[in-house]
């Protein structure tokens, strides 16, 4: 026999052994018993105790994944809530005040068209943050379709789509292959490109620079542009849902772009960050891990 016991000392402690015998047998009859008795009690109590702590952790996990489940189905509401109710009397407002400038500017004086002007600026701009807040809060609910991706491609077509008014002033250079989503990954680079275009277009000979390198487990992206740059003092908000270093009188923008990407590479196991001085522009570094079989 192989046995773990629970034993009763005389004083009334318990603890745990480990009994392993053999039974001599004669005829039918059981002679003696050979074998030891081992003290395991340390070893048994360390096992009871991860146990327990495997079973709270358990049922912590399974409370806290009802608990996101709640979350989740409250944002999916509140999507929907953005998306459709939210948007009509938005497109309402737009309409009515494009509609009375149309219809009535002659007679308006200038203090109320451009009162209406504000209204139609201001509805369009609510209307662009509740789409980047959409793509935001889908971002979590997206199913990754991880492949290898070309980002010389990526870039090319974005630049040869989006940003063909720009064209000249973008200079791209060793951008690797990398492991991911395409999708996700182009939005990564849509919103730094349009950031990069956006800040430097006020300078005399704005330019924007896209190189990589490669490092032995990873490759190194920068993003380089010649445009306004920012203070370091507040880096830490740059990737923060509606934080924005610049006003709207500056440079347009709803403050979730680059959230998104520090979303993306998240999801990507990668790094962003940036660099940059007032006045002298700024770099963006997106960090991607090697594949095993790179």
């Amino acid at each position: 026999y192989d046995l773990e016991l629970l034993v009763t000392k005389p004083n009334g402690e318990q603890l745990w052994t480990k009994a392993i015998g053999i039974l001599e047998v004669h005829g039918e009859e059981v002679t003696s018993i050979r074998g030891y008795v081992m003290d395991i009690d340390t070893s048994k109590q360390l096992e009871v105790e991860r146990k327990k702590s495997r079973e709270k952790l358990e049922k912590e996990v399974n409370t806290r994944t009802r608990e996101l489940k709640a979350v989740n189905q409250e944002l999916e509401s509140f999507s929907y809530y953005i998306s459709h109710d939210l948007r009509a009397p938005l497109r309402a407002i737009n309409g009515f005040s494009e509609a009375l400038l149309e219809d009535y500017k002659p007679k308006l004086d200038a203090e109320a068209s451009r009162y209406l002007d504000r209204i139609s600026y201001n509805s369009r701009k609510m209307g662009e943050l509740i789409d980047d807040i959409l793509a935001f809060s889908r971002m979590n609910r997206k199913k990754t379709n991880f492949k290898n991706v070309n980002l010389t491609q990526v870039v090319s077509d974005l630049i040869n789509n989006l940003f063909i008014e720009s064209k000249s002033i973008i200079q791209v250079r060793n951008l690797p292959e990398i492991h991911g989503d395409k999708e996700m990954i182009n939005q990564v680079f849509a919103n730094l490109l349009s950031n990069a275009v956006k800040y430097s277009s006020k300078e005399t000979s704005p330019s924007v620079e896209i190189v990589g390198e490669e490092f032995e487990d990873s490759y190194l992206i920068k993003v380089v542009d010649n445009g306004v740059g920012f203070n370091m003092q507040y880096a830490d908000k740059l990737f923060m849902v509606f934080q924005r270093l610049h006003s709207d009188e500056e440079f347009e923008g709803t403050g979730v772009g680059l959230a998104l990407c520090h979303r993306i590479m998240s999801m990507h196991d990668g790094e962003i960050w940036a660099h940059s001085e007032e006045g002298k522009g700024s770099t963006f570094f997106l960090k991607f891990k090697k594949q095993m079989d790179d």
